[in-house]
């Protein structure tokens, strides 16, 4: 049964804040979803939300850990254009 505090319903939250370009709305969601259901998947979307603002040397102490939910689908839309800029 899902409900607003249901992990899901949280991460999707968070991806619809992340893709209209919401961040300190994503940072609460991911907040909430460390303080309500004590979830270690939060700190892999804390990275895709730094990746996302380009935070990259920030980003990779939150993927220290494998990332086994299947829940989370992201892509890099012009990644490889800015890497290629550097």
């Amino acid at each position: 049964r899902y409900g607003l505090k249901d992990k899901y319903t949280l991460y999707l939250m968070v991806a619809a804040y992340l893709q209209q370009k919401e961040y300190n709305e994503a940072s609460l969601q991911i907040s909430l979803i460390k303080a309500l259901i004590n979830d270690s998947g939060a700190n892999f979307l804390n990275g895709v939300q730094l990746i996302q603002e380009l935070k990259i040397n920030s980003a990779k102490q939150f993927f220290s850990y494998p990332y086994y939910d299947t829940f989370i689908d992201f892509d890099l839309i012009g990644f490889d254009e800015f890497l290629e800029s550097l």
